[in-house]
């Protein structure tokens, strides 16, 4: 039977008119109800054409480029539904990073990291217990655990870090850092769409929180799904699966989504997804979801080696495979706001 779901919606249209003395840009914007698709369309009366040429700007216009950026008025020629379809403000944590242990070779990490907006609404970046604590050294990068939607942030939010160690089954755990700070819009060291870095210490030890507050985000959930594991089943893996975005290039700005040693490598079948430490991440809406793997088997075989790029979307899902030379794993992306 034919699925005529699509048909019988009904559908707004909304149309736009942006007019100056000599030029008119008409934008259409068209939303069927019940579903989340939406259709901008915009066009140039005549009398822009010599603002615009088949995507290029006249000898005339240049001045409004600066470092191939477009001014904000040429956004509104070439894309003014620009100016109604955003994303919203989001905080990204990169990573945490352990800077200091007290001077011990080794500890096991636990407990929790909550962000808070204005309202005391909260949710966690970092949530281990002690049955689930991380072996970590100083200069480590601390596995993340965010998987629930981001939060409206508003012009500040507190970060409050609760972590302990535990040295061994025989030693008390000891109060690793319990400290609160925050971060304001207007602020020195507050700010849309720059990299920030912040110093946390405690009485046996430091983090560094390395993040940032997107402006204009929107937010991708990822999963991996192994395809062929050099032809076993089940095949043990184990290596590394990280994230960024095409923004922001630095390490610190990287995001670790699956890492495990060859000794902690965990078994995927064909089909199966692999678990991830973290699955939800906020990206840019002017930028591309950047997913790159490199995973091996038992034998030391690569099963997926390279990179997979994702224009960041308002909304839909999309895959793409990255492939090994004794493998093959599928990255599905779903987008939302």
């Amino acid at each position: 039977m034919k699925n005529s779901r699509s048909e019988n919606l009904p559908t707004r249209r909304l149309d736009i008119q942006l007019q100056t003395d000599n030029c008119t840009i008409t934008l259409r914007i068209q939303h069927e109800l019940g579903n989340t698709t939406n259709v901008a369309d915009g066009q140039l009366s005549p009398t822009c054409e010599d603002v615009v040429d088949d995507g290029q700007l006249s000898p005339l216009r240049e001045d409004v480029v600066d470092d191939g950026q477009l001014s904000p008025l040429r956004e509104d020629i070439v894309a003014p539904w620009r100016r109604f379809i955003r994303g919203k403000q989001m905080l990204e944590v990169f990573s945490m990073q352990i800077i200091n242990t007290n001077g011990e070779y080794r500890v096991y990490l636990y407990g929790e990291i909550k962000v808070f907006n204005p309202f005391d609404d909260f949710q966690h970046i970092y949530n281990q217990n002690r049955e689930t604590s991380e072996s970590i050294r100083t200069g480590d990068i601390a596995l993340l655990t965010r998987s629930a939607q981001s939060m409206e942030l508003y012009d500040s939010f507190t970060i409050d870090v609760a972590l302990t160690y535990e040295y061994s089954s025989w030693i008390l755990d000891d109060e690793f850092i319990s400290k609160k700070f925050m971060w304001q819009l207007l602020s020195d060291s507050g700010g849309f769409d720059k990299l920030l870095f912040e110093d946390v210490w405690g009485l046996f030890g430091g983090v560094i929180l390395n993040y940032i507050v997107f402006s204009d985000a929107v937010e991708a959930t990822l999963e991996f799904m192994l395809i062929n594991g050099d032809e076993e089943n089940p095949a043990k893996l184990y290596g590394g699966l990280t994230a960024r975005n095409s923004k922001f290039v630095d390490d610190i700005a990287e995001i670790v989504l699956f890492r495990k040693t060859s000794r902690e490598g965990i078994v995927g079948r064909p089909g199966q997804l692999i678990p991830l430490s973290r699955s939800l991440v906020a990206v840019p809406f002017d930028s591309s979801l950047i997913v790159e793997a490199n995973l091996l088997d038992s034998s030391n075989k690569v099963i997926a080696e390279g990179i997979a790029e994702f224009p960041a979307q308002l909304s839909g899902t999309a895959e793409k495979n990255i492939s090994g030379k004794y493998g093959e794993i599928r990255v599905k992306v779903t987008w939302f706001i």
